[in-house]
């Protein structure tokens, strides 16, 4: 599989639609990215994680009715 951080939103769509990744899965990637490369680039002042996290979760089709555990799992 392609690494979700490269994909276009287009593909991004596509995926979610197929069941191939989720959200969260395309959200936790970019932030690991985002960790991976920061201490190099230095190119982020802040990055909400948690914040993304919660958006992550709230856009899938069962969003944030999963319970206060998922939600907790997600954003720790």
């Amino acid at each position: 599989m392609t690494e979700l951080w490269r994909l276009d939103a287009a593909a991004l769509v596509a995926g979610y639609r197929t069941g191939a990744f989720t959200p969260v899965q395309a959200t936790q990637a970019c932030l690991d990215r985002i960790a991976h490369v920061q201490p190099r680039l230095n190119a982020f002042v802040h990055v909400d994680a948690a914040g993304a996290r919660i958006a992550a979760l709230a856009s899938q089709p069962d969003g944030l009715r999963t319970g206060r555990w998922a939600l907790w799992t997600v954003c720790h």
